[in-house]
Protein backbone atom coordinates (compact mmCIF):
# COMPACT_ATOMS: atom_id res chain seq x y z
CA UNK A 1 0.00 0.00 0.00
CA UNK A 2 2.97 2.11 1.14
CA UNK A 3 4.47 1.63 -2.09
CA UNK A 4 1.22 1.96 -4.34
CA UNK A 5 0.68 5.57 -2.50
CA UNK A 6 4.54 6.79 -2.90
CA UNK A 7 4.08 6.17 -6.75
CA UNK A 8 0.82 7.67 -7.02
CA UNK A 9 1.98 10.70 -5.03
CA UNK A 10 5.16 11.03 -7.40
CA UNK A 11 2.56 10.69 -10.20
CA UNK A 12 1.14 14.02 -9.39
CA UNK A 13 4.56 15.84 -9.07
CA UNK A 14 4.07 18.77 -11.81
CA UNK A 15 7.37 17.61 -13.40
CA UNK A 16 5.77 14.24 -14.11
CA UNK A 17 3.26 15.65 -16.28
CA UNK A 18 5.28 14.53 -19.27
CA UNK A 19 4.87 10.79 -18.30
CA UNK A 20 0.93 11.15 -17.75
CA UNK A 21 0.80 12.46 -21.39
CA UNK A 22 3.51 10.09 -23.08
CA UNK A 23 2.00 7.51 -25.60
CA UNK A 24 4.74 5.19 -26.18
CA UNK A 25 7.89 4.58 -24.57
CA UNK A 26 10.94 1.91 -25.89
CA UNK A 27 12.40 -0.62 -23.25
CA UNK A 28 16.22 -1.38 -24.47
CA UNK A 29 17.46 -4.53 -23.35
CA UNK A 30 20.56 -5.07 -25.36
CA UNK A 31 23.48 -7.63 -23.62
CA UNK A 32 24.90 -11.01 -24.25
CA UNK A 33 21.73 -12.49 -24.16
CA UNK A 34 21.17 -10.51 -27.77
CA UNK A 35 23.78 -12.60 -29.30
CA UNK A 36 22.01 -16.23 -29.01
CA UNK A 37 18.46 -14.20 -28.98
CA UNK A 38 16.83 -17.22 -27.64
CA UNK A 39 13.64 -17.87 -25.55
CA UNK A 40 11.93 -21.35 -25.56
CA UNK A 41 9.37 -20.96 -28.00
CA UNK A 42 7.18 -23.53 -25.92
CA UNK A 43 6.94 -21.47 -22.51
CA UNK A 44 4.17 -19.65 -21.25
CA UNK A 45 3.69 -16.04 -22.20
CA UNK A 46 5.39 -13.34 -19.64
CA UNK A 47 2.02 -12.24 -17.94
CA UNK A 48 1.86 -16.20 -17.24
CA UNK A 49 5.20 -16.76 -16.68
CA UNK A 50 5.20 -14.27 -13.80
CA UNK A 51 1.75 -15.48 -12.21
CA UNK A 52 3.72 -18.95 -12.37
CA UNK A 53 6.47 -17.39 -10.30
CA UNK A 54 4.01 -15.58 -8.00
CA UNK A 55 2.14 -19.22 -7.64
CA UNK A 56 5.23 -21.05 -6.27
CA UNK A 57 5.23 -23.04 -9.59
CA UNK A 58 8.83 -24.47 -10.53
CA UNK A 59 9.31 -22.51 -14.07
CA UNK A 60 11.85 -25.49 -15.18
CA UNK A 61 13.17 -24.20 -17.81
CA UNK A 62 10.18 -23.41 -19.39
CA UNK A 63 11.35 -19.04 -19.90
CA UNK A 64 9.67 -16.61 -22.20
CA UNK A 65 12.27 -14.17 -21.89
CA UNK A 66 15.89 -13.95 -24.03
CA UNK A 67 17.58 -11.84 -21.61
CA UNK A 68 17.42 -14.78 -18.93
CA UNK A 69 19.30 -17.16 -21.43
CA UNK A 70 21.78 -17.34 -18.44
CA UNK A 71 19.87 -18.76 -15.70
CA UNK A 72 17.90 -21.16 -18.54
CA UNK A 73 21.14 -22.70 -19.35
CA UNK A 74 21.73 -23.51 -15.73
CA UNK A 75 18.99 -25.41 -15.82
CA UNK A 76 19.54 -29.62 -17.55
CA UNK A 77 17.61 -30.46 -19.79
CA UNK A 78 16.32 -27.22 -20.55
CA UNK A 79 15.04 -26.01 -24.14
CA UNK A 80 18.04 -23.14 -23.75
CA UNK A 81 20.40 -26.01 -22.67
CA UNK A 82 19.36 -28.07 -25.39
CA UNK A 83 19.66 -24.73 -27.65
CA UNK A 84 22.83 -23.81 -26.12
CA UNK A 85 24.89 -27.48 -27.09
CA UNK A 86 23.45 -27.98 -30.10
CA UNK A 87 24.21 -24.25 -31.51
CA UNK A 88 27.39 -23.42 -29.66
CA UNK A 89 28.68 -26.51 -28.23
CA UNK A 90 29.10 -27.73 -24.32
CA UNK A 91 32.47 -25.86 -24.00
CA UNK A 92 31.16 -22.48 -25.19
CA UNK A 93 30.72 -20.49 -22.16
CA UNK A 94 27.71 -17.82 -22.29
CA UNK A 95 30.62 -15.48 -20.93
CA UNK A 96 31.67 -16.45 -24.16
CA UNK A 97 29.50 -14.42 -26.00
CA UNK A 98 30.82 -11.14 -24.86
CA UNK A 99 33.64 -10.96 -27.89
CA UNK A 100 30.95 -10.84 -30.20
CA UNK A 101 28.65 -8.35 -28.31
CA UNK A 102 31.58 -6.28 -28.43
CA UNK A 103 32.35 -6.34 -31.32
CA UNK A 104 28.92 -5.04 -33.24
CA UNK A 105 28.59 -2.79 -30.28
CA UNK A 106 31.44 -1.00 -31.05
CA UNK A 107 30.31 0.00 -34.15
CA UNK A 108 26.22 0.34 -33.49
CA UNK A 109 25.35 3.54 -34.59
CA UNK A 110 23.08 4.60 -31.71
CA UNK A 111 22.49 8.18 -33.21
CA UNK A 112 20.24 5.98 -35.75
CA UNK A 113 18.77 4.51 -32.84
CA UNK A 114 17.77 7.71 -31.83
CA UNK A 115 16.47 8.96 -34.73
CA UNK A 116 14.16 6.38 -35.28
CA UNK A 117 13.06 6.88 -31.51
CA UNK A 118 12.25 10.72 -32.25
CA UNK A 119 10.32 10.07 -35.12
CA UNK A 120 8.30 7.63 -32.83
CA UNK A 121 7.99 10.17 -30.29
CA UNK A 122 8.87 8.03 -27.65
CA UNK A 123 10.70 8.09 -24.30
CA UNK A 124 13.62 5.55 -24.15
CA UNK A 125 14.56 3.38 -20.87
CA UNK A 126 17.78 1.12 -21.56
CA UNK A 127 18.85 -1.59 -19.20
CA UNK A 128 22.15 -0.63 -18.03
CA UNK A 129 22.97 -3.56 -16.07
CA UNK A 130 21.02 -6.83 -16.46
CA UNK A 131 21.02 -9.81 -14.09
CA UNK A 132 24.10 -11.44 -15.85
CA UNK A 133 26.08 -8.89 -14.13
CA UNK A 134 27.41 -7.04 -17.35
CA UNK A 135 27.77 -3.57 -17.30
CA UNK A 136 27.28 -1.40 -20.68
CA UNK A 137 29.28 1.51 -19.58
CA UNK A 138 33.40 1.25 -19.05
CA UNK A 139 33.01 0.71 -15.31
CA UNK A 140 36.17 0.97 -13.67
CA UNK A 141 34.88 -1.60 -10.32
CA UNK A 142 35.93 -4.72 -11.38
CA UNK A 143 33.43 -7.62 -10.76
CA UNK A 144 34.68 -9.93 -8.02
CA UNK A 145 33.88 -13.24 -9.67
CA UNK A 146 34.42 -12.63 -13.00
CA UNK A 147 37.99 -11.80 -14.86
CA UNK A 148 38.95 -8.39 -15.23
CA UNK A 149 37.26 -6.67 -18.34
CA UNK A 150 34.07 -8.29 -17.67
CA UNK A 151 32.02 -4.67 -19.00
CA UNK A 152 31.39 -3.11 -22.23
CA UNK A 153 34.26 -1.20 -23.95
CA UNK A 154 32.32 1.33 -24.91
CA UNK A 155 30.01 3.42 -22.84
CA UNK A 156 26.87 2.36 -24.59
CA UNK A 157 24.72 3.84 -21.83
CA UNK A 158 26.35 7.36 -22.07
CA UNK A 159 26.52 7.20 -26.16
CA UNK A 160 22.54 6.58 -26.11
CA UNK A 161 21.93 8.62 -23.19
CA UNK A 162 23.24 12.08 -25.44
CA UNK A 163 21.39 10.70 -28.53
CA UNK A 164 18.25 10.68 -27.06
CA UNK A 165 18.63 13.82 -25.06
CA UNK A 166 19.68 15.86 -27.85
CA UNK A 167 16.76 15.26 -29.93
CA UNK A 168 14.50 15.88 -27.05
CA UNK A 169 13.36 13.15 -25.41
CA UNK A 170 13.18 11.79 -21.80
CA UNK A 171 16.04 8.93 -21.18
CA UNK A 172 15.32 6.69 -18.27
CA UNK A 173 17.91 3.89 -16.85
CA UNK A 174 17.59 0.76 -15.20
CA UNK A 175 19.77 -1.61 -13.12
CA UNK A 176 18.94 -4.65 -11.86
CA UNK A 177 20.74 -4.24 -8.80
CA UNK A 178 19.17 -6.87 -6.07
CA UNK A 179 20.27 -10.08 -8.16
CA UNK A 180 23.47 -10.71 -10.02
CA UNK A 181 24.21 -13.70 -11.35
CA UNK A 182 27.90 -13.96 -11.90
CA UNK A 183 27.64 -14.48 -7.88
CA UNK A 184 25.91 -17.93 -7.99
CA UNK A 185 25.74 -21.02 -9.90
CA UNK A 186 22.40 -21.37 -8.99
CA UNK A 187 19.26 -20.96 -11.26
CA UNK A 188 15.96 -19.02 -10.43
CA UNK A 189 12.92 -22.03 -10.47
CA UNK A 190 10.99 -20.95 -8.01
CA UNK A 191 10.07 -17.08 -6.34
CA UNK A 192 12.12 -18.16 -3.10
CA UNK A 193 14.86 -18.90 -5.60
CA UNK A 194 14.66 -14.90 -6.55
CA UNK A 195 14.17 -13.83 -3.46
CA UNK A 196 17.37 -15.38 -1.90
CA UNK A 197 19.19 -14.80 -4.85
CA UNK A 198 18.47 -10.86 -3.92
CA UNK A 199 20.43 -11.23 -0.49
CA UNK A 200 23.03 -13.85 -1.24
CA UNK A 201 26.38 -13.88 1.22
CA UNK A 202 29.12 -16.07 0.00
CA UNK A 203 28.66 -18.92 -1.38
Amino acid sequence: MTVTANLVADLRRPDSQWFEDAKLGIFVHWGLYSVPAFADPAAPDPAQFMRDLAAMKDIGGRIPYAEWYLNGLRIPGSATAKHHAQTYGTQFSYFDFQQQFEEHASTADLEDWADVFAVAAAYVVMVTRHLDGYPLWPTSVENPHMPRGYRSGRDLVGDLADAVRARGLKMGLYYAGGTDWTFTQRPVRTLPDLVAQCSLGPE
